[in-house]
């Protein structure tokens, strides 16, 4: 009798223990799938702690404008900006009149043909393919698990103000896994290895191949990529060819003369760029164009009938009056636009590795996947 009812209580105790643990499993998988939808990609991929603080910095203003989003600097950041601004090795340095020819143009002249580092891409947990297209490399990344599985193309126009290498970000990956998505970026030649005709000439090549394949496509352009991602846009436009479906512009340089009256202003609160050596840079871009031809200088073209676009700004860069410009124009013409507002942010500050950084690129995240 007693050994009939230990055995019962044993067996009793093995299935509640069975299904605390089934259950915590389910409950455990249930979250993450929530997660994945709430957030638009796997959650797993960024630390939980970054996506609690993104709830507390995102504030959206639907006062005026609801298609504003605005990213408000924290105060951790800003102590981190006032120890750059104090520091002699502050990066627009080299923009500065003086530095340009003597440092940073001999640094880079005699650089090889852009390429992702042999490191770099070894460690990337990305599917990579690399293909050769009119001379120039151009990488394709899709998730390891399903290489041929993706939902949409994204076309990356990379930045560096027509002069510096590209790496494999840590933004590409989230953008493969969050956005289902297949990468393509080509590594045109800066400055020194051609001008806006050779990276207009393997940017078209390589879109019209994009346009065979049965999938949304994203163009997406980063600072000067930005500029060049707009133009090459207002190009094709007068090409009569398909328009992608959406466009992200990420703190675009859309005009390399800089000559809005309103960039002084910013030049002084800008820890990152100059208008003196990224002029010299535009005019070498444009070779024997006019830095003002709207394939350089976008900002002068022709901007109508866009496909839905997500422009990016911060209030601290010297573009920011030019995509204000932008965004204006856009609305004024009953396009189609967002627009993420960084109050207290510099140039680039989606790949910042802060909070604010983190929640920009869940927002282009979301937009390229239609939330938002």
């Amino acid at each position: 009798m007693d050994q009939g009812v230990s055995r019962r209580k044993v067996i009793t105790y093995t299935i509640i223990v069975f299904s605390v643990i089934v259950i915590c499993f389910a409950c455990l998988f249930l979250s993450k799938m929530l997660r994945k939808k709430i957030s638009g990609g796997d959650a797993s991929s960024a630390p939980s702690e970054t996506e609690a603080i993104v709830t507390e910095t995102l504030q959206t203003k639907t006062g005026d404008d609801p298609d504003v989003i605005v990213i408000e600097i924290q105060e951790a950041q800003k102590a981190r900006i006032e120890e750059k601004k104090n520091s002699p090795d502050v990066g627009r340095s080299y923009y500065e009149e003086g530095k340009l020819e003597d440092e940073l143009l001999a640094a880079y002249k005699d650089r090889p043909l852009s390429d992702f580092p042999k490191d770099n891409v070894a460690n990337c947990p990305d599917h990579l393919e690399c293909r050769e297209i009119q001379g120039s490399k151009v990488y394709y990344a899709t998730s390891k698990d399903h290489p041929d599985e993706y939902s949409r193309n994204i076309l990356i126009i990379h930045g560096g103000a027509y002069l510096m290498d590209i790496t494999y970000r840590d933004s590409f990956r989230e953008m493969v896994d969050w956005c289902d998505a297949r990468l393509c970026i080509p590594l045109f030649q800066p400055v020194f290895g051609g001008t806006y005709k050779e990276a207009y000439d393997l940017i078209l090549e390589v879109y019209k191949d994009l346009l065979e394949d049965d999938h949304e496509l994203v163009l997406v352009g980063d600072s000067s990529g930005g500029g060049l991602a707009l133009g090459f846009v207002e190009y094709i436009q007068t090409l009569g060819m398909e328009l992608p479906d959406k466009i992200v512009l990420n703190c675009p340089w859309l005009d390399v003369t800089l000559s809005n009256p309103e960039v002084p202003n910013y030049e002084e609160r800008d820890i990152l760029l100059g208008t003196y050596g990224l002029r010299i840079l535009g005019e070498m871009w444009a070779g024997d164009l006019d830095p003002k031809d709207y394939r350089i200088s976008p900002i002068y073209g022709e901007i109508h009938d866009l496909p839905k676009t997500l422009i990016l700004t911060g209030t601290e860069e010297i573009f920011y009056p030019d995509v204000m410009d932008l965004y204006s124009r856009m609305k004024e013409g009953d396009m189609d636009v967002r627009l993420i507002y960084g109050e207290g942010l510099y140039h680039f500050y989606s790949e910042w590795n802060t909070p604010e950084g983190y929640t920009a690129r869940r927002l282009i995240a979301q937009f390229i996947n239609g939330d938002l």
